[in-house]
């Protein structure tokens, strides 16, 4: 990790990008940038353990960021994929000095700005639309650990492939010509973790869904669904 000051935090887009400031005026917006500290990572670094004390709020300036916890038996449970404009560590905003319950790790090179408890509370004093933002994600993000509850119920190794594939389109997916395209965030094995199987399963259950036409791949980090309809009444 390395503290630096970020030159590209100098003009409004880097808070803006961030959902829960967009709508503030073009002067706070200049005084958010002038509070947030800067650091970066490399891809495979970690920027937070679990069981870390955490007092910070994390955004992500550019990159992308996987949220994980270990179960009992050491195997690593993916909650979250982050990218630019995400943030994490926002229960420290309201439980000073928590123990952070996750491990955030860089997927690829990351800028991450800061913002401390401090900064936050006044902030969120200042200007209670971002914490009516911040409730706003929390509430999506417990809907995506729900669905992600749901995925890991079922024992179908095909089920649980595409429910993941669905969760994928709705986050990532980009609608062109009738099709639902999704350009991966992450590899085979990522996603084998995800849903607790192994990469090769994610492959053979994937080529497995190509050859019946529910999807098309292309490279390792494009998938195609022709019809979202067709794929969720496969199971």
């Amino acid at each position: 990790m390395k503290t630096l000051k970020c030159q590209r935090c100098t003009h409004r887009l880097c808070a803006r990008k961030v959902p829960m400031f967009s709508t503030l005026p073009e002067d706070d917006l200049r005084v958010i940038v002038q509070m947030t500290g800067h650091r970066a990572y490399d891809k495979g670094e970690t920027l937070i353990h679990e069981g870390d004390e955490l007092s910070t709020l994390f955004i992500v300036n550019t990159g992308k960021v996987k949220i994980s916890s270990y179960t009992a038996d050491g195997k690593e449970q993916i909650l979250h994929f982050l990218q630019d404009g995400d943030f994490f560590g926002e229960l420290s905003i309201f439980t000073p000095e928590t123990a952070c319950g996750f491990t955030a790790t860089a997927m690829s090179q990351v800028n991450i700005c800061t913002l401390t408890k401090d900064q936050m509370d006044r902030l969120l004093l200042q200007h209670p639309t971002i914490g009516q933002k911040l409730l706003a994600e929390l509430a999506l993000r417990l809907q995506k650990v729900e669905r992600l509850a749901q995925i890991l119920a079922t024992n179908d190794a095909q089920q649980r492939l595409i429910l993941l594939l669905l969760e994928l389109a709705h986050q990532y997916g980009e609608e062109k010509d009738g099709a639902t395209v999704i350009q991966l965030p992450m590899s085979r094995e990522v996603m084998g973790n995800s849903i607790g199987l192994t990469r090769e399963t994610i492959s053979r259950k994937l080529n497995g869904l190509q050859e019946a036409g529910l999807i098309e791949q292309r490279g390792n980090k494009t998938i195609i669904i022709p019809d979202k309809d067709a794929l969720q009444t496969h199971f």
